[in-house]
Protein backbone atom coordinates (compact mmCIF):
# COMPACT_ATOMS: atom_id res chain seq x y z
CA UNK A 1 0.00 0.00 0.00
CA UNK A 2 3.32 2.57 0.34
CA UNK A 3 4.42 0.99 -2.42
CA UNK A 4 1.54 2.05 -4.69
CA UNK A 5 0.47 5.45 -2.64
CA UNK A 6 4.54 6.71 -3.27
CA UNK A 7 4.07 5.34 -7.01
CA UNK A 8 0.55 7.45 -7.17
CA UNK A 9 2.16 10.68 -5.84
CA UNK A 10 5.42 10.50 -8.03
CA UNK A 11 3.23 10.02 -10.97
CA UNK A 12 0.78 12.79 -9.81
CA UNK A 13 4.10 15.09 -9.50
CA UNK A 14 5.68 13.97 -12.96
CA UNK A 15 1.99 15.51 -14.12
CA UNK A 16 1.62 18.66 -12.64
CA UNK A 17 5.62 19.41 -13.56
CA UNK A 18 5.06 18.74 -16.90
CA UNK A 19 1.72 20.60 -17.09
CA UNK A 20 3.64 23.63 -15.72
CA UNK A 21 6.37 23.02 -18.52
CA UNK A 22 4.01 23.26 -21.01
CA UNK A 23 2.21 26.80 -19.80
CA UNK A 24 5.76 27.80 -19.16
CA UNK A 25 6.42 26.71 -22.84
CA UNK A 26 3.63 28.86 -24.60
CA UNK A 27 4.30 31.65 -22.49
CA UNK A 28 8.40 31.58 -23.30
CA UNK A 29 6.79 31.16 -27.05
CA UNK A 30 4.37 33.43 -26.71
CA UNK A 31 6.71 36.74 -24.90
CA UNK A 32 9.37 35.73 -27.46
CA UNK A 33 7.31 36.75 -30.46
CA UNK A 34 5.17 39.65 -29.01
CA UNK A 35 8.60 41.36 -27.73
CA UNK A 36 9.81 41.48 -31.58
CA UNK A 37 6.58 43.58 -32.03
CA UNK A 38 8.74 47.03 -32.19
CA UNK A 39 11.73 45.28 -34.34
CA UNK A 40 9.08 44.04 -36.63
CA UNK A 41 7.22 47.49 -37.10
CA UNK A 42 10.84 49.55 -37.58
CA UNK A 43 12.32 47.04 -39.64
CA UNK A 44 9.37 46.66 -41.86
CA UNK A 45 8.41 49.81 -42.04
CA UNK A 46 4.68 49.01 -40.43
CA UNK A 47 2.19 51.66 -39.30
CA UNK A 48 0.30 50.95 -36.43
CA UNK A 49 -2.84 50.24 -38.20
CA UNK A 50 -1.05 47.79 -39.80
CA UNK A 51 0.44 46.17 -36.71
CA UNK A 52 -3.15 45.37 -35.45
CA UNK A 53 -4.19 43.72 -38.80
CA UNK A 54 -1.17 41.45 -38.29
CA UNK A 55 -2.05 40.57 -34.72
CA UNK A 56 -5.79 40.58 -36.01
CA UNK A 57 -4.66 37.49 -38.39
CA UNK A 58 -3.24 35.46 -35.09
CA UNK A 59 -6.45 35.41 -33.65
CA UNK A 60 -8.35 34.92 -36.40
CA UNK A 61 -6.27 31.61 -37.02
CA UNK A 62 -7.22 30.76 -33.10
CA UNK A 63 -10.55 31.32 -34.27
CA UNK A 64 -11.50 29.21 -37.11
CA UNK A 65 -9.66 26.41 -35.49
CA UNK A 66 -12.18 26.80 -32.45
CA UNK A 67 -14.64 24.06 -34.05
CA UNK A 68 -12.01 21.55 -34.84
CA UNK A 69 -9.91 22.18 -31.07
CA UNK A 70 -13.64 21.32 -29.40
CA UNK A 71 -13.67 18.18 -31.69
CA UNK A 72 -9.99 16.97 -31.46
CA UNK A 73 -10.69 17.88 -27.13
CA UNK A 74 -13.15 15.37 -27.10
CA UNK A 75 -11.69 13.14 -29.58
CA UNK A 76 -8.27 12.27 -28.07
CA UNK A 77 -8.30 14.42 -24.30
CA UNK A 78 -6.27 17.65 -23.46
CA UNK A 79 -2.63 15.56 -22.82
CA UNK A 80 -2.43 14.62 -26.31
CA UNK A 81 -4.02 17.65 -27.07
CA UNK A 82 -1.40 19.62 -25.36
CA UNK A 83 1.90 17.78 -26.98
CA UNK A 84 0.59 18.40 -30.27
CA UNK A 85 -0.31 21.83 -30.50
CA UNK A 86 2.45 23.11 -27.95
CA UNK A 87 4.72 20.96 -31.33
CA UNK A 88 3.15 22.71 -34.23
CA UNK A 89 3.63 26.11 -32.32
CA UNK A 90 7.39 25.51 -31.86
CA UNK A 91 7.69 24.51 -35.59
CA UNK A 92 5.49 27.83 -37.13
CA UNK A 93 7.56 30.26 -34.77
CA UNK A 94 10.66 30.89 -36.23
CA UNK A 95 8.55 31.77 -39.27
CA UNK A 96 7.48 35.38 -37.56
CA UNK A 97 10.91 36.20 -37.71
CA UNK A 98 11.65 35.87 -41.34
CA UNK A 99 8.64 37.37 -42.52
CA UNK A 100 9.79 39.86 -45.16
CA UNK A 101 6.37 42.38 -45.20
CA UNK A 102 2.57 42.53 -44.18
CA UNK A 103 1.66 39.88 -45.93
CA UNK A 104 4.18 37.19 -45.15
CA UNK A 105 4.09 38.78 -41.44
CA UNK A 106 0.57 38.06 -41.32
CA UNK A 107 0.24 34.46 -42.72
CA UNK A 108 3.11 33.33 -40.24
CA UNK A 109 0.64 35.08 -37.37
CA UNK A 110 -2.41 33.13 -39.04
CA UNK A 111 -0.30 30.00 -38.73
CA UNK A 112 1.32 30.18 -34.97
CA UNK A 113 -2.53 31.12 -34.19
CA UNK A 114 -3.59 28.11 -35.18
CA UNK A 115 -2.10 26.27 -32.64
CA UNK A 116 -1.48 29.26 -29.81
CA UNK A 117 -5.24 29.11 -29.69
CA UNK A 118 -5.22 24.97 -29.52
CA UNK A 119 -2.74 24.63 -26.67
CA UNK A 120 -4.38 27.21 -25.12
CA UNK A 121 -7.65 25.64 -24.48
CA UNK A 122 -5.73 22.05 -24.22
CA UNK A 123 -3.79 23.12 -21.14
CA UNK A 124 -6.52 25.11 -19.05
CA UNK A 125 -8.56 21.53 -19.71
CA UNK A 126 -6.00 19.43 -18.40
CA UNK A 127 -5.11 21.51 -15.39
CA UNK A 128 -9.00 21.18 -14.28
CA UNK A 129 -8.30 17.45 -14.44
CA UNK A 130 -5.51 17.83 -12.38
CA UNK A 131 -7.32 20.02 -9.74
CA UNK A 132 -9.98 17.31 -9.77
CA UNK A 133 -7.99 14.55 -9.39
CA UNK A 134 -6.17 16.35 -6.97
CA UNK A 135 -8.85 17.55 -5.35
CA UNK A 136 -6.93 21.18 -4.16
CA UNK A 137 -6.01 24.25 -5.57
CA UNK A 138 -3.49 24.58 -8.65
CA UNK A 139 -4.75 26.65 -11.60
CA UNK A 140 -2.75 29.93 -9.87
CA UNK A 141 0.55 28.49 -10.36
CA UNK A 142 -0.01 26.30 -13.92
CA UNK A 143 -0.81 30.04 -14.77
CA UNK A 144 2.33 31.44 -13.20
CA UNK A 145 4.25 29.04 -15.29
CA UNK A 146 3.19 31.07 -18.39
CA UNK A 147 4.02 34.10 -16.67
CA UNK A 148 7.36 32.57 -15.95
CA UNK A 149 7.79 31.92 -19.68
CA UNK A 150 6.34 35.06 -20.72
CA UNK A 151 8.80 37.21 -18.91
CA UNK A 152 11.66 34.98 -19.86
CA UNK A 153 10.96 35.38 -23.84
CA UNK A 154 10.71 38.87 -23.33
CA UNK A 155 14.11 39.52 -21.74
CA UNK A 156 15.43 36.94 -24.04
CA UNK A 157 14.32 38.98 -26.85
CA UNK A 158 15.71 42.17 -25.57
CA UNK A 159 19.20 40.16 -24.85
CA UNK A 160 19.19 39.01 -28.43
CA UNK A 161 18.48 42.28 -30.24
CA UNK A 162 20.94 43.98 -27.94
CA UNK A 163 24.12 41.82 -29.27
CA UNK A 164 22.60 42.07 -33.06
CA UNK A 165 22.14 38.18 -33.12
CA UNK A 166 19.65 37.42 -35.71
CA UNK A 167 16.01 37.11 -34.18
CA UNK A 168 14.89 33.79 -36.02
CA UNK A 169 18.13 31.99 -34.62
CA UNK A 170 17.07 32.65 -31.84
CA UNK A 171 13.24 31.37 -31.84
CA UNK A 172 14.48 28.50 -34.13
CA UNK A 173 16.15 27.33 -30.93
CA UNK A 174 13.71 28.31 -28.36
CA UNK A 175 11.43 26.10 -30.82
CA UNK A 176 13.46 23.40 -30.80
CA UNK A 177 13.92 23.65 -27.20
CA UNK A 178 10.40 23.69 -26.29
CA UNK A 179 9.05 20.90 -28.80
CA UNK A 180 11.60 18.43 -27.49
CA UNK A 181 10.73 19.01 -23.62
CA UNK A 182 6.95 18.35 -24.53
CA UNK A 183 7.64 15.50 -26.64
CA UNK A 184 10.03 13.57 -24.22
CA UNK A 185 7.25 14.29 -21.47
CA UNK A 186 4.29 12.92 -23.82
CA UNK A 187 3.08 10.31 -21.38
CA UNK A 188 3.24 12.50 -17.94
CA UNK A 189 -0.06 14.19 -18.78
CA UNK A 190 -3.43 12.85 -17.16
CA UNK A 191 -5.82 10.92 -19.36
CA UNK A 192 -9.62 12.37 -18.54
CA UNK A 193 -11.75 9.22 -16.74
CA UNK A 194 -13.38 9.10 -20.31
CA UNK A 195 -10.88 9.18 -22.55
CA UNK A 196 -10.42 5.26 -21.52
CA UNK A 197 -14.41 4.18 -21.01
CA UNK A 198 -16.36 5.87 -23.59
CA UNK A 199 -16.39 8.20 -26.46
CA UNK A 200 -17.37 11.79 -25.83
CA UNK A 201 -19.42 13.88 -28.22
CA UNK A 202 -17.57 17.23 -28.53
CA UNK A 203 -18.49 20.25 -26.46
CA UNK A 204 -20.66 22.92 -27.96
CA UNK A 205 -20.97 26.24 -26.80
CA UNK A 206 -23.28 26.73 -23.36
CA UNK A 207 -25.04 30.10 -23.79
CA UNK A 208 -26.30 29.98 -19.66
CA UNK A 209 -25.73 33.38 -18.53
CA UNK A 210 -22.90 32.40 -15.39
CA UNK A 211 -21.20 31.07 -18.70
CA UNK A 212 -21.40 34.45 -20.71
CA UNK A 213 -20.66 36.65 -17.72
CA UNK A 214 -17.80 34.58 -17.05
CA UNK A 215 -16.87 34.53 -20.73
CA UNK A 216 -17.29 38.43 -21.12
CA UNK A 217 -15.09 38.94 -17.67
CA UNK A 218 -12.62 36.82 -19.72
CA UNK A 219 -12.62 38.92 -22.46
CA UNK A 220 -12.19 41.88 -20.59
CA UNK A 221 -8.94 40.25 -18.89
CA UNK A 222 -7.38 39.32 -22.35
CA UNK A 223 -7.88 42.88 -23.68
CA UNK A 224 -5.94 44.15 -21.13
CA UNK A 225 -3.47 41.36 -21.08
CA UNK A 226 -3.57 41.90 -25.10
CA UNK A 227 -3.28 45.05 -24.60
CA UNK A 228 0.45 45.14 -22.61
CA UNK A 229 1.38 42.25 -24.66
CA UNK A 230 0.68 43.30 -28.30
CA UNK A 231 1.56 47.27 -27.44
CA UNK A 232 3.08 47.87 -24.39
CA UNK A 233 6.58 47.89 -26.77
CA UNK A 234 5.58 50.32 -29.11
CA UNK A 235 4.17 52.62 -25.96
CA UNK A 236 7.59 52.24 -24.33
CA UNK A 237 9.39 52.99 -28.15
CA UNK A 238 6.82 56.19 -29.20
CA UNK A 239 5.68 57.35 -26.12
CA UNK A 240 8.35 57.16 -23.82
CA UNK A 241 11.32 57.00 -25.97
CA UNK A 242 13.49 53.97 -24.93
CA UNK A 243 15.41 52.25 -27.11
CA UNK A 244 14.86 48.95 -29.41
CA UNK A 245 16.44 46.44 -27.03
CA UNK A 246 14.91 48.63 -24.11
CA UNK A 247 11.01 47.96 -25.54
CA UNK A 248 10.30 44.34 -23.76
CA UNK A 249 11.11 46.30 -20.36
CA UNK A 250 7.42 47.28 -19.88
CA UNK A 251 6.22 43.50 -21.02
CA UNK A 252 8.86 42.49 -18.69
CA UNK A 253 7.74 44.11 -15.37
CA UNK A 254 4.28 42.90 -16.47
CA UNK A 255 5.31 39.58 -16.40
CA UNK A 256 7.04 39.47 -13.29
CA UNK A 257 4.98 40.58 -11.00
CA UNK A 258 2.47 38.21 -12.52
CA UNK A 259 4.79 35.24 -11.87
CA UNK A 260 5.73 36.73 -8.20
CA UNK A 261 1.21 37.01 -7.46
CA UNK A 262 0.41 33.79 -9.23
CA UNK A 263 2.68 31.29 -7.18
CA UNK A 264 1.31 32.58 -4.07
CA UNK A 265 -2.04 33.12 -5.52
CA UNK A 266 -3.50 29.74 -4.77
CA UNK A 267 -3.65 30.60 -0.90
CA UNK A 268 -4.56 33.94 -1.09
CA UNK A 269 -7.73 32.93 -3.46
CA UNK A 270 -8.55 30.69 -0.69
CA UNK A 271 -8.40 32.96 1.79
CA UNK A 272 -9.98 36.34 0.26
CA UNK A 273 -12.59 33.92 -1.94
CA UNK A 274 -13.34 34.47 -5.74
CA UNK A 275 -15.97 37.75 -5.54
CA UNK A 276 -12.81 39.66 -3.81
CA UNK A 277 -9.63 38.57 -5.54
CA UNK A 278 -11.72 39.46 -8.67
CA UNK A 279 -12.73 43.00 -7.41
CA UNK A 280 -9.23 43.75 -6.24
CA UNK A 281 -7.81 42.42 -9.70
CA UNK A 282 -10.02 44.72 -11.98
CA UNK A 283 -9.28 47.77 -9.54
CA UNK A 284 -5.62 47.27 -9.88
CA UNK A 285 -5.15 46.78 -13.23
CA UNK A 286 -7.19 49.72 -14.14
CA UNK A 287 -5.17 52.14 -11.50
CA UNK A 288 -2.07 50.94 -12.97
CA UNK A 289 -2.83 51.55 -16.43
CA UNK A 290 -4.14 54.44 -15.79
CA UNK A 291 -0.96 56.04 -14.27
CA UNK A 292 1.33 53.95 -17.20
CA UNK A 293 -0.87 56.36 -19.38
CA UNK A 294 -0.17 59.79 -17.11
CA UNK A 295 3.45 58.87 -16.27
CA UNK A 296 6.35 61.27 -16.73
CA UNK A 297 9.40 58.84 -17.54
CA UNK A 298 10.26 55.18 -17.92
CA UNK A 299 10.87 55.04 -13.56
CA UNK A 300 6.81 55.50 -13.16
CA UNK A 301 5.18 53.49 -16.10
CA UNK A 302 7.52 50.15 -15.49
CA UNK A 303 5.89 50.33 -11.35
CA UNK A 304 2.53 51.45 -13.20
CA UNK A 305 2.89 48.42 -15.40
CA UNK A 306 3.77 45.62 -12.81
CA UNK A 307 0.82 46.97 -10.95
CA UNK A 308 -1.31 45.83 -13.95
CA UNK A 309 0.53 42.30 -13.65
CA UNK A 310 -0.46 42.13 -10.26
CA UNK A 311 -4.29 42.82 -10.89
CA UNK A 312 -4.53 40.84 -13.90
CA UNK A 313 -2.92 37.64 -12.20
CA UNK A 314 -5.12 35.71 -10.69
CA UNK A 315 -8.31 36.99 -13.26
CA UNK A 316 -8.24 34.22 -15.79
CA UNK A 317 -7.41 31.95 -13.18
CA UNK A 318 -10.27 32.31 -11.27
CA UNK A 319 -12.52 32.16 -13.87
CA UNK A 320 -11.10 29.21 -15.62
CA UNK A 321 -11.26 27.40 -12.48
CA UNK A 322 -15.39 28.81 -12.09
CA UNK A 323 -16.09 27.47 -15.89
CA UNK A 324 -14.37 24.18 -14.84
CA UNK A 325 -16.60 23.90 -11.82
CA UNK A 326 -19.68 24.51 -14.27
CA UNK A 327 -18.26 21.93 -16.25
CA UNK A 328 -18.77 19.43 -13.93
CA UNK A 329 -20.60 16.10 -16.03
CA UNK A 330 -21.13 19.21 -18.65
CA UNK A 331 -18.41 17.75 -20.77
CA UNK A 332 -16.32 21.04 -21.24
CA UNK A 333 -19.38 23.37 -22.65
CA UNK A 334 -18.49 25.89 -19.99
CA UNK A 335 -14.74 25.97 -20.19
CA UNK A 336 -15.04 25.51 -23.92
CA UNK A 337 -17.47 28.66 -24.12
CA UNK A 338 -15.32 30.72 -22.24
CA UNK A 339 -12.46 29.78 -24.07
CA UNK A 340 -13.65 31.19 -27.21
CA UNK A 341 -15.03 34.48 -25.57
CA UNK A 342 -11.67 35.02 -24.49
CA UNK A 343 -10.08 34.19 -28.07
CA UNK A 344 -12.75 36.72 -29.15
CA UNK A 345 -11.36 39.41 -26.84
CA UNK A 346 -7.52 38.60 -28.46
CA UNK A 347 -9.06 38.92 -31.85
CA UNK A 348 -11.20 42.40 -31.55
CA UNK A 349 -8.35 43.91 -29.54
CA UNK A 350 -5.07 44.77 -31.86
CA UNK A 351 -7.41 45.81 -35.05
CA UNK A 352 -9.67 48.36 -32.50
CA UNK A 353 -6.85 49.44 -30.59
CA UNK A 354 -4.59 49.64 -33.69
CA UNK A 355 -7.21 51.46 -35.34
CA UNK A 356 -7.76 53.91 -33.05
CA UNK A 357 -4.16 54.36 -32.53
CA UNK A 358 -4.14 55.35 -36.37
CA UNK A 359 -6.80 57.91 -36.25
CA UNK A 360 -6.16 59.46 -32.83
CA UNK A 361 -2.79 58.05 -31.18
CA UNK A 362 -1.27 55.52 -29.07
CA UNK A 363 -1.95 57.06 -26.02
CA UNK A 364 -5.64 58.12 -26.41
CA UNK A 365 -6.39 54.09 -27.63
CA UNK A 366 -4.70 52.76 -24.55
CA UNK A 367 -7.11 54.84 -22.23
CA UNK A 368 -9.49 52.51 -22.88
CA UNK A 369 -8.20 49.85 -21.43
CA UNK A 370 -8.79 50.62 -17.74
CA UNK A 371 -12.20 50.63 -18.74
CA UNK A 372 -12.05 46.93 -19.48
CA UNK A 373 -10.39 46.56 -16.49
CA UNK A 374 -12.84 48.32 -14.48
CA UNK A 375 -15.82 45.79 -15.45
CA UNK A 376 -14.19 42.81 -13.84
CA UNK A 377 -14.65 44.49 -10.51
CA UNK A 378 -18.04 45.69 -11.34
CA UNK A 379 -19.33 42.78 -12.42
CA UNK A 380 -17.24 40.05 -10.01
CA UNK A 381 -19.87 39.89 -7.50
CA UNK A 382 -22.27 39.28 -9.57
CA UNK A 383 -20.73 36.36 -11.79
CA UNK A 384 -19.51 34.94 -8.39
CA UNK A 385 -22.95 34.26 -7.40
CA UNK A 386 -24.55 33.55 -10.56
CA UNK A 387 -22.34 30.31 -11.03
CA UNK A 388 -23.49 29.51 -7.39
Amino acid sequence: MVAAFFSTSVYMNHAIWTLRAAFASLGLMFGTWLGLIPWMRDTRALTHEQVGLALLCAGIGGLLTFPLVRHLLARFGSAKLVIASGISMACCLPFIAVAPNLLWLSASLFAVGIPAAAMDVAINAQAVVQERHMKRSLMARFHACWSLGALSGALGVGVVLNWHVPPWTFMALLGLLCACGLWFNSSALLQEESDVDTPRRAPRLQLKAPVLLAGSMVVGAYIVEGAVSDWSGLFMRDIVGVSLSQTPMAFAAFSFAMVLVRLFGDPVIDALGNVRVLQLSGSLGALGMATSLVAPNVWVVLPAYAVVGCGMALAVPVLMRCAGQIDAGSGGQALATVAFMGTLGMLIAPPMLGWLAHVTSLRSALWLVPLFSAYITLQARRAVHSRQ
